[in-house]
């Protein structure tokens, strides 16, 4: 049991995990963010439309996916039970299963930066100094604030999860704080450190963007001055670009896939007293078919997403509009980034308190007998994500309407409120889309709130996973990944955008 590990090892693997997962996920990003939108490398628009089509798929298909290879079954020969003899391969499969599922999310934050860089100096740069001194002088400078944001959103999103550290029985902050309120076993240590990195993180954040507000420009005041992609690079280096590129886009979407696809066909039979292992395409068949008799999690993961999405986005909306959006923006995101980054258990523990202290007795069967429980706790993922695309598009707003509805005053209330609707509406459809996604497959903040008799499929998953890969549960993950790979390439394209 990890509920007793001492608080220095728990805090060690958290900033092992995080910090390499962040890294590797970061240095994927710069790769490929740099050979499509620098490098300008053939079918680069094709290979980022590829990668954002992982953006959605839940960190528990991810490790599916992977413990299809990872797994006793799999080509890599990598167990949970091996995880735990050697811990050393259960550290270095979290790392990688956590950087190839944030990987999408960092390179969509470059991508924006990418087209955030170029401005009147960097065209005249590119003009008069070159490619080369553009790439190693300006770009750098002017992508810092999207590389820090990339490599945050991976701290958070490996500082708020437990369910691949708990397959690979890697004792981080979140996974030991799990443990202790699993089985009740509450040490303040870890709750009070993962609690003070998450605080940490929220207040970097409304720091960098209150000095952003104050110094940077405008976030659309984007150049359309051209850009000759044949002068980007040399041919030879545009190629060997174009082959890592296109490796690391093979190596983190495709293998994935490959070893569901792999694991759902593969059939073991007796031959002369050994077992010989192949792939036929009636096992597979037959496997896809059996994704109908998990309807029932599928039911509870639809209804709990659509209310949760609803609650997510009023509250966005109210933000977005209460707020001052130029002097209050800043800490509203530190707080945002704040919940990202609280531990699912703590957040668990917390709903958990909300609703058998805090709440009149009355009313507590709320907590047991509704999905209120699961809804609130999931505000602390989809919250921030709605607050965040809406703000975007509240800022390309306020940049290219508010000082035309400031000159007449006179324009009621409900007509601002209608054109700020009409312009956003790309936006809130793509919050609700997102929020549904993240809604249907996340599971660690509300794990240990979820009402008796309720099971989603995250949490069917999550029992399944424990017990090895198979075929039934390969299939219901690649359904899964079908299902959120036109969503993410949509949501990733309107972002980019």
């Amino acid at each position: 049991m990890q509920w007793d590990v001492g608080l220095g090892r728990a805090v060690a693997h958290t900033l092992i995990v995080s910090g390499g997962a962040a890294l590797l996920a970061t240095l994927f990003a710069v790769v490929l963010s740099y050979g499509i939108y620098f490098a300008r490398i053939p079918l680069g628009r094709l290979c980022a439309g590829w990668v954002s089509s992982m953006l959605l798929i839940p960190v528990y298909v991810q490790a599916t996916a992977w413990s299809a290879g990872f797994g006793i079954q799999g080509w890599f020969r990598l167990s949970q039970v091996d995880a735990a003899k050697y811990p050393s391969w259960g550290i270095a499969s979290a790392v990688w299963i956590h950087a190839v599922a944030a990987l999408p999310a960092c390179f969509l934050i470059l991508a924006h930066g990418w087209h955030r860089v170029r401005d009147g100096t960097y065209e005249q740069a590119w003009s008069e100094l070159g490619p080369s001194y553009v790439a190693t002088r300006i770009v750098p400078v002017r992508l810092a604030p999207w590389l820090m944001g990339a490599f945050l959103w991976t701290v958070c999103m490996v500082q708020n999860d437990m369910v691949v550290t708990n397959l690979f029985q890697v004792p981080t902050l979140c996974e030991s704080v799990y443990q202790q309120v699993q089985f009740g076993k509450l040490r303040w240590g870890p709750i009070g450190t993962a609690c003070l990195i998450a605080l940490i993180s929220g207040l970097f954040v409304a720091l960098m963007v209150s000095r952003s507000q104050r110094t940077a420009r405008s976030l659309n005041s984007v150049s359309n001055a051209s850009w000759d992609p044949v002068l980007t690079t040399r041919k030879g280096a545009t190629w060997i670009m174009s082959i890592l590129v296109w490796g690391i886009a093979a190596l983190t979407v495709a293998l994935p896939w490959l070893g569901m696809v792999i694991r759902i066909g593969i059939e073991s039979r007796m031959v002369d007293g050994q077992t010989v292992r192949a792939w036929n395409v009636n096992a597979f068949l037959s496997s896809l078919l059996h994704v109908q008799d998990y309807g029932i999690e599928i039911g509870w993961s639809c209804q709990l997403a659509f209310w949760t999405t609803l609650l997510a986005m009023g509250l966005a909306l109210v933000l977005i509009s209460g707020i001052p959006f130029r002097s209050g923006s800043a800490w509203v995101a530190g707080w945002m980034v704040f919940l990202l980054a609280l531990p699912g258990p703590i957040v668990n523990l917390c709903v958990s308190w909300f609703f058998n202290s805090a709440m009149p007795e009355s009313l507590q069967f709320l907590g047991d007998q509704t999905l209120l429980g699961p809804i609130l706790a999931l505000q602390t993922r989809c919250l921030p994500v709605a607050y965040g695309i809406l703000w975007l598009a509240r800022s390309r707003f306020e940049d290219q309407h508010e000082t035309l509805l400031s000159v007449d005053r006179s324009l009621p209330m409900w007509l601002r409120v209608w054109v700020w609707l009409r312009y956003a509406r790309v936006a809130i459809v793509a919050t609700a889309l997102a929020c549904v996604m993240i809604a249907f497959g996340d599971l660690a903040s509300y794990l240990l709130v979820q009402p008796p008799g309720v099971t989603t499929v995250a949490m069917r998953m999550f029992e399944l996973l424990h017990y090895g890969i198979r075929n039934r549960e390969a299939s219901l993950a690649l359904m899964l990944s079908a299902m959120a790979v036109l969503p993410s390439w949509w949501l990733a394209q309107r972002i980019e955008r």
